[in-house]
């Protein structure tokens, strides 16, 4: 199966090279392009009384609306000019639901987007991500600066520890396989048990990919406790890999958020473009 939908999700500030980007994958990879308009609500100051406003809050949520609707214009005028098949769709949310929001836009895509804009805006990065993998489950595509988004490499890094968050990402992953050269199995300090990475490591999953065609190998590497990103990212640049594939957040999300983790590190600094699944 291949991605017949693309969803990317912009903010009013993204740049018209990054849409005129998305219409280039999209056209490159015959796909229809769902693009999300989305901002998030300013909160309500506290109030005297219940349901008492302030009408400067009044007019500035007007004012953020009307922002967004000329986003949107802006968008779709750069999407029929490109000549693709395409939507555009505004959300103004309040916080508590973005990631719902998102989520339920994202079941209706086979793969989401994350522009380097967005990437970058803590306003919303957080809803794209977790709407994404944990509301609609869909796998991401994350972009790095200055790398235009592509779906065809000649070498990919798939970062294996034979963990369900990664089992998902080499699933969702197998169509972009197929077209690499060669991809690079590669584990960090692998523990060769049973229950771990099996006797072997990496052996079964390059029996497994193997099955479809996919030219792998297995490269099992030494950490000397150094982090896991900076690990993988280098040998992504050792290889000349230009897709890393690997599972999000291997820990619990809140322990994510507060001490960082993999996939933070990889969304501050991804390098080159990663396609994460959860």
């Amino acid at each position: 199966m291949g991605f017949k939908t693309v969803m990317s999700v912009c903010g009013v500030d993204t740049p018209e090279s990054e849409i005129s980007a998305l219409a280039e994958f999209c056209r490159a990879e015959a796909a229809h392009l769902s693009l999300l308009v989305f901002a998030i609500a300013s909160p309500p100051p506290a109030a005297d009384y219940a349901f008492t406003f302030p009408e400067v809050w009044v007019q500035e949520r007007d004012a953020e609306m009307r922002e967004l609707d000329d986003a949107a214009k802006r968008a779709s005028a750069r999407l029929q000019a490109a000549d693709i098949s395409f939507d555009v769709l505004t959300e103004y949310v309040d916080p508590y639901e973005a990631d719902d929001v998102i989520g339920l836009h994202a079941r209706y895509s086979d793969l989401i987007v994350l522009t380097p804009s967005v990437r970058r805006s803590s306003a919303i990065v957080a809803s794209v991500l977790e709407g994404a993998l944990f509301h609609s489950t869909r796998p991401v595509l994350i972009l790095a600066d200055g790398i235009a988004p592509s779906l065809a490499h000649e070498t990919v890094l798939l970062a294996w520890d034979s963990r369900t968050e990664a089992a998902r990402a080499v699933y969702d992953a197998i169509p972009i396989l197929k077209r690499a050269n060669e991809v690079s199995i590669t584990m960090i300090d692998p523990d060769a048990r049973i229950e771990g990475n099996g006797e072997e490591p990496g052996a079964d999953l390059a029996t497994y990919l193997a099955r479809h065609g996919i030219r792998v190998k297995v490269d099992r590497l030494v950490g000397r406790g150094r982090d896991t990103h900076d690990v993988i990212r280098e040998h992504a640049i050792d290889l000349g890999a230009g897709l890393i594939v690997m599972g999000a957040y291997g820990h619990s999300r809140l322990r994510e958020r507060i001490f960082g983790g993999v996939t933070r590190a990889f969304l501050d600094n991804p390098g080159v473009t990663v396609f994460m699944a959860h």
